[in-house]
């Protein structure tokens, strides 16, 4: 799994919202998780260093910027499962999601529990 921190896995969080960044990573600390944050795609690249072993990606924002991270973030060659979210779930997002690459599409607000097993069936699968 390629933990690190202190032996805790690390999840980049991809979020916008600054209250639904707070709430995501409350619930990722809470189970144990290092974290790093940040706002939108385009900076996500530079967090590679951190050895990240689950994406978390909002689609809330901008769906096509969302779905060209997918593919970018998947053609690199040691790539993390992503875990996309919306609070705007549409069958279409997620399909398209799907296609690009993320390992799973989940509606928010989603419950801890719900969260840490998806992160931890991406783990399995990865």
């Amino acid at each position: 799994m390629g933990d690190v921190a202190r032996g805790r896995a690390v999840c980049l969080v991809i979020e916008s919202d600054p209250q639904v960044r707070r709430a995501v990573t409350a619930q990722l600390e809470s189970a144990g998780f290092a974290i790093v944050v940040t706002e939108n795609p385009d900076g996500a690249g530079e967090y590679e260093a951190f050895s990240t072993n689950v994406v978390l990606l909002s689609m809330d924002d901008d769906v096509s910027k969302g779905l060209r991270f997918i593919r970018e973030w998947k053609n690199r060659k040691s790539s993390p499962p992503i875990i996309a979210y919306s609070n705007q779930l549409t069958t279409r997002t997620a399909v398209e999601s799907i296609k690009a690459g993320v390992f799973d599409y989940i509606r928010y607000p989603f419950n801890t529990d719900e969260l840490i097993l998806t992160i931890k069936n991406a783990f399995k699968a990865a």
